[in-house]
């Protein structure tokens, strides 16, 4: 039992960064082209420990915990969302054999909520421009349904939501007047 990480090492993605803005430069001026490495895949193991193929994974990825927290997701664009597991949890429990996962770099706010994910690949290969949308499409909906939660409606106000009952909306009228 097996499944795939695509991956790019944390100081090549940093590295083509620079080389790609730099080249950008010099590339009005001169007819210098610039090639962009490939994504790597690790085949691992998910019938282990999530915090051993976490830490396995970072590195083998060379992730620097401290700007932000390693997470994955499918080729469809969800986060697995392995950080709110416990230690102790299995990986197979989110991770399915045979199919391929993205590592992920997430930037949380204090409260521990993640505000920005990004793809851990090279952003000029087709995996980043294929799952970048997708990501941001899952993270969209996931702080709408959050905002839904909470009773916060769409231009930012605090109560109740459009999708109300009709037999409620009296009520609602008579708590709004007192």
């Amino acid at each position: 039992m097996f499944c795939y990480i695509k991956y790019a090492e944390w100081d090549e993605v940093q590295q083509v960064e620079f080389f790609s803005k730099a080249t950008s430069v010099i590339s009005k001026f001169s007819n210098i082209k610039c090639t962009i490495p490939e994504n790597k895949i690790l085949l691992v193991n998910p019938n282990c420990y999530i915090k051993i193929l976490i830490d396995y994974v970072a590195e083998q990825v060379k992730f620097d915990f401290d700007c932000a927290s390693l997470d994955f997701c499918n080729e469809n664009g969800e986060l697995l969302k392995v950080n709110d597991m416990k230690p102790c949890d299995y990986a197979i429990n989110v991770m399915h054999a045979q199919k391929t996962y993205i590592v992920v770099k997430c930037f949380r706010n204090e409260e521990g909520i993640i505000k920005s994910i990004e793809p851990l690949l090279f952003k000029y290969s087709k995996e980043y421009t294929d799952v970048l949308p997708r990501l941001k499409k899952y993270m969209s909906s996931r702080k709408h349904l959050e905002r839904k939660k909470k009773g916060i409606d769409d231009l930012g106000r605090a109560g109740r939501t459009v999708g109300v009952r009709k037999d409620h909306l009296k009520t609602i009228f008579l708590e709004v007047l007192q």
